[in-house]
């Protein structure tokens, strides 16, 4: 349904009038870089940003990896269904240390990146620059 158009106007005056049709509410659509399939909505009631989040859920180790800053510090959202409709909620640290992503009680989606979905992010160990000298177990005790 679309207001009045002094409604529209009043809002515009103010800021926050929303042209793209993100609300409070997620919903699903085509990513319009990719075209994979997202949710999208404002992540939170008060100043929220747009959260534009993949849909498959995560667990504990993938939300770990996907909040690493070694592997690009994505955002994750807790994903709650509220009477008829789908909201996107910013996880921050110490929520992610309370509740861990458990399916099908806390759902918990990653911040969508083009062509890289948390199903692919890995851990490689780093390459050390010094070598260790091999152990001689028959020469005398080191220390």
């Amino acid at each position: 349904m679309k207001p009045e158009p002094w409604v529209e106007e009043a809002l515009r005056a103010k800021g926050v009038w929303n042209d793209d049709g993100v609300s409070r509410k997620a919903h699903a659509r085509r990513c319009s870089e990719c075209g994979a399939v997202i949710l999208m909505g404002l992540d939170a009631d008060r100043i929220g940003g747009v959260a534009r989040a993949d849909l498959a859920p995560l667990t504990p180790v993938a939300e770990a990896l996907a909040v690493s800053p070694a592997l690009g510090e994505r955002a994750t959202y807790r994903l709650l269904w509220i009477a008829d409709h789908y909201e996107l909620n910013s996880r921050y640290a110490i929520e992610r240390e309370g509740s861990p992503p458990d399916p099908g009680t806390v759902d918990v989606v990653a911040a969508h990146v083009c062509g890289v979905p948390v199903s692919t992010l890995r851990l490689t160990r780093p390459v050390s620059q010094r070598t260790r000298a091999a152990i001689d177990h028959d020469g005398p005790v080191p220390f």
